[in-house]
């Protein structure tokens, strides 16, 4: 796999004009490195498909969302648009009705932007 990965990496600076490059640094092997598994932390969104009561329980109701400069656009870091505020004021209503469900975890309303051809 790093072979692969070294030959590729050379193609791509050479296409670029880059011709001398120094190859990746190999992984120490098994016999000199302690045994250690790698970790990592998976962040791709992947498909789900759920009714409300599973959506309660998993603590997510994922928006999608159109950018757009009255429904939804960020301010110094703030969602700020009629979409941005409806889901929040949806995120309140949901975790004030089912607040004996929910207990002390609150549900989370996530906006995902995507382009309006894609929204269906």
């Amino acid at each position: 796999m790093s072979s692969i990965r070294s030959s590729l990496l050379g193609a791509l600076l050479a296409l670029t004009g880059v011709v001398a490059w120094a190859a990746p640094p190999q992984p120490p092997t098994a016999a000199s490195a302690p045994q250690q598994q790698d970790r990592e932390l998976d962040v791709r969104a992947k498909p789900w498909l759920g009714d409300f009561d599973a959506m309660l329980q998993r603590r997510v109701i994922r928006f999608l969302v159109p950018y757009s400069r009255t429904l939804y656009f960020v301010d110094h870091g703030v969602e700020r648009g009629l979409t941005a505020e409806l889901a929040r004021d949806f995120e309140r209503w949901v975790n004030t009705k089912y607040r004996a469900q929910l207990g002390k975890r609150p549900l989370t309303v996530f906006l995902i932007v995507t382009p309006p051809g894609k929204m269906l």
